[in-house]
């Protein structure tokens, strides 16, 4: 597999879930300038605590990106990935989101990015934060596949592959699939204060309500970096590829590529 941002890889995969599922029958702010915020992003989160490795900083960069992947070129997949409009939202939320202003600011771009993709956002507070929810109306008593993400950060970190890097797959998931007819719901559901102990989600499920006719949940997080070297994978323990995932195209499931 060529070197890539691996959110486009992801976004492909993701996309492939949705369509097999969905099938008939089943602060920082200040500094922002200073730095081009994706590709110093790797170097910049948590520095003191996990410096990231060069090849990160070299996966992330825009000239390593394929501008034509071969997935998302395939006759059979009806929904071509842009990777033009990835690689903007992910810019367009890089930044530190730990105070309550900065979530504010990306609370608003999310909101105004649904909107602009058919769906009608919903905001559910809860006692330390909001969470964003959006649900297409179509059937939810035949199903629904939520597909969430953290929109947070840990204080002055700019927050591009934590958790930047989900939120720009899940904005493109919304784009594709924002007018097209599917027998199951797509849900979006982008998570607040997942740094300070998984608050936003645990409010989420909470809810009664956002749990019914559940089929099947993906959340996305940190999936813009890889690691291309052997037994570097090393959660969840003892993993394996499994059929969807050699389907898929993975043959190397101890590295972090998928």
């Amino acid at each position: 597999m060529k070197r890539a941002v691996v959110g486009l890889f992801l976004a492909g995969l993701l996309i492939s879930v949705i369509h097999w599922m969905t099938q008939p029958g089943e602060g920082w702010t200040q500094q922002r300038s200073k730095f081009h915020p994706v590709r110093s992003a790797m170097s910049q989160e948590n520095p003191q605590n996990s410096p990231a490795p060069k090849i990160a900083l070299e996966n992330f960069t825009r000239g390593n990106v394929e501008s034509d992947p071969t997935w998302a070129l395939k006759p059979e997949n009806p929904y071509p990935i842009n990777p033009e409009l990835l690689w903007q939202n992910l810019e367009a939320v890089a930044g530190e989101r730990y105070q309550t202003g900065d979530r504010r600011d990306i609370q608003d771009y999310l909101v105004n990015q649904l909107e602009q993709l058919n769906f009608s956002p919903e905001l559910q507070t809860f006692d330390q934060g909001v969470n964003i929810v959006a649900r297409q109306q179509k059937n939810p008593d035949q199903g629904v596949i939520l597909v969430a993400a953290h929109y947070d950060t840990v204080l002055h970190a700019p927050g591009v592959d934590d958790n930047g890097s989900g939120v720009a797959v899940i904005l493109e998931v919304a784009r594709l699939f924002g007018d097209q007819q599917t027998p199951l719901t797509l849900e979006i559901a982008f998570f607040d204060q997942e740094e300070q102990g998984l608050l936003g989600s645990l409010a989420f499920t909470s809810q009664a309500e956002n749990l019914e006719n559940l089929r099947a949940v993906v959340v996305l997080d940190m999936v813009g970096y890889a690691c291309h070297e052997a037994n570097c994978q090393q959660y969840p323990a003892g993993i394996d590829p499994g059929a969807f995932l050699q389907a898929s195209g993975v043959k190397h499931p101890d590295r972090g590529e998928f």
